[in-house]
């Protein structure tokens, strides 16, 4: 955060990018990296929709089809992440 905020607790950031040497190693170093390929994930991709669900959606809120949105998003993670981020803050 270039103005000197910092996220609010138990916050994290995803990145995504598919030139990750361009990052500066101060940066780079404190990254986890996941090299991801569409062909054969999508079961994984909607359990990793799942897993942020959890961690950020109301314990009240009607679970959507993970599965649904990964399909949607053409198992594009970015997207389906932005899709997740909606319904959470919908929820």
């Amino acid at each position: 955060m270039t103005d000197g905020t910092r996220p609010a607790p138990n916050t994290i950031i995803v990145l995504t990018t598919n030139e990750s040497e361009k990052f500066e190693s101060r940066f780079a170093s404190r990254f986890m990296e996941f090299n991801f390929s569409t062909q054969g994930m999508q079961k994984e991709a909607a359990e990793f929709l799942a897993m942020v669900w959890e961690c950020e959606a109301s314990s009240e809120a009607e679970r959507p089809n993970f599965a649904g949105i990964i399909k949607a998003a053409n198992t594009n993670i970015r997207a389906a992440l932005m899709t997740l981020q909606a319904e959470i803050a919908c929820s």
